[in-house]
This record gives structure tokens, sequence and C-alpha cells, in this order.
């Protein structure tokens, strides 16, 4: 495979547009294989006995509560913004 034109136009650009170029590359490749890392992607188990999850989308953590079947208890809130 012949590579000159690839390599040619790498030499013509400066360092900080092949940075950005590797990083739209990036992104592009991680959103299309990332998947969603387990579970259904926004409740996940934590702890060893599963009776807590964890919302990953607004970082609220909860307890199922064992007097009410099908309630949960707001435990705390991780937020990292």
């Amino acid at each position: 495979m012949n590579t000159t034109i690839f390599r040619q136009f790498l030499g013509q650009n400066p360092e900080r547009t092949k940075m950005i170029i590797i990083a739209v590359i990036a992104f592009g490749m991680g959103t299309l294989f990332g998947g969603s890392g387990g579970g259904n992607g926004r409740y996940m188990p934590m702890g060893a006995s599963g009776g807590i999850i964890m919302d990953t989308r607004t970082g609220t953590a909860w307890r199922i509560d064992q007097e009410r079947p099908g309630t949960y208890t707001r435990l705390a809130s991780f937020s990292y913004f």
C-alpha cells in the first residue's frame, strides 16, 4: 500500500492540526464502538449485596426499600459538575 500521499498531507500540516484530526477520529470511534458499559446504561448496581443502585446521569445513589417493595430510598448525590 502506497502511503506517500497520506504522509505528504501530514507533513504539510502543523502539529496542532494533526492533534485535532486525531482527536476527532478518536471521538468518532469511541462513539461508534464505546457501548454502554453494562447494565442498561443508566442504573448500575453498587456494592456486594446489590441493594444499592447508582443513577449514572444524575449521580444519585438509591437503596431498595425492604419495607415497601418496588420503592427506593435516596441515599446521596455524587455530583461531578
